[in-house]
């Protein structure tokens, strides 16, 4: 059973901290920057301090993403592993496979949160 750790709300995003990945749940109409990637940036590094870990995007809000923080996240990660994202609508699909472009790192895309830990989980243990 998953236990979340620790649970931190951010003006923008929700985080939840489980042991090797985190679920974060972004508000509705955010305009994701490279600010707020930084800043998500530092908290997780911090977090998981020393281990790999994966970040799960739930994207149960319709908000926006500039790709150019996908560039941004590659000279700033450090223990990242991979990105999942979860998408409740079909429509979202083709927006979230044009970020992926942008990732240099191991990523996938779910239509169940579920199913994106789990991932996560497998991914680590590689």
């Amino acid at each position: 059973m998953r236990k979340v750790l620790k649970t931190l709300e951010l003006e923008y995003t929700t985080l939840e901290f489980y042991e090797n990945f985190v679920v974060s749940q972004v508000r509705e109409d955010v305009i994701f920057s490279k600010s707020q990637v930084y800043d998500l940036a530092i908290i997780c590094s911090a977090h998981y301090a020393g281990k790999k870990y994966v970040y799960i995007s739930n994207r149960v809000n319709n908000y926006n993403v500039d790709p150019i923080v996908y560039v941004q996240l590659e000279k700033m990660k450090k223990n990242l592993y991979g990105i999942g994202v979860v998408i409740n609508k079909p429509s979202t699909l083709n927006m979230v496979q044009f970020e992926q472009t942008f990732i240099k790192t191991n990523s996938n895309i779910f239509f169940k949160l579920e199913e994106a830990m789990e991932w996560a989980e497998e991914l680590l243990k590689k």
